[in-house]
């Protein structure tokens, strides 16, 4: 998993059945360094000193998208289209999902 926090706020730790994984915060880095951070996330999960060839279209490495619901530019949708190079260039091996932040 590679988490992407458009709040600020989330800590997948605190969310019991949660899987660990790489937690990017949009919030507080320009859109560009995100990216980038995400990318080398994605590298490592689906490199040789990561899970490898066992990420497959079957079993992707999921992006999961934090979004804020009250503030547009980190919402679940714009951060969704930001990434959308990265998932387009892998395969089918990474996939995006994301939820909203909790009221």
């Amino acid at each position: 998993m590679v988490y992407v926090d458009g709040t600020g706020k989330f800590d997948p730790s605190l969310v019991p059945g949660l899987p660990k994984g790489f937690v990017v915060s949009r919030r507080y880095l320009p859109s560009e360094y995100a990216r980038e951070e995400v990318k080398v996330s994605v590298g490592i999960a689906t490199g040789p000193h990561g899970f490898g060839a066992r990420v497959t279209k079957e079993e992707p490495l999921l992006i999961v998208v934090v979004g804020d619901p009250h503030d547009p530019d980190f919402s679940e949708a714009h951060l969704r289209e930001e990434l959308k190079e990265i998932v387009e260039r892998s395969d089918g091996r990474v996939v995006i999902d994301g939820f909203l932040k909790p009221e």
